[in-house]
């Protein structure tokens, strides 16, 4: 069953329940049209997810600080960048362990 035939059975119980219960008409044009919500922006968000991970990815910043800025855990950043050098949408990143640490 689709999200729409399940909307639109919900909307015919409570438009069912409403006129039993003498509840306006004009209040049923709340229920009845399309949910409010759409599916159809999660792809878009989670390539916009991908593409902020590799860009802090490329730019040095660590998995886990990544993870602390998206809000992700560090293992579910670990494998979104394993695939993504599997698919090879990015490059394994050199580490210069003489850059990592700043003089003072």
């Amino acid at each position: 069953m689709l999200f729409a035939e399940i909307h639109r059975a919900q909307a015919d119980m409570i438009l069912e329940f409403m006129e039993n219960n003498g509840i306006k008409r004009e209040a049923l044009d709340i229920i009845v049209g399309p949910p409010a919500w759409s599916t159809s922006s999660a792809p878009q968000a989670a390539a916009q997810h991908k593409a902020k991970v590799y860009k802090l990815y490329t730019d040095g910043v660590k998995q886990a600080d990544i993870a602390r800025m998206t809000g992700r855990s560090q293992s579910g950043i670990a494998m979104m960048l394993q695939r993504g050098r599997q698919k090879g949408e990015i490059g394994k990143r050199t580490y210069d362990a003489r850059h990592a640490i700043q003089p003072i």
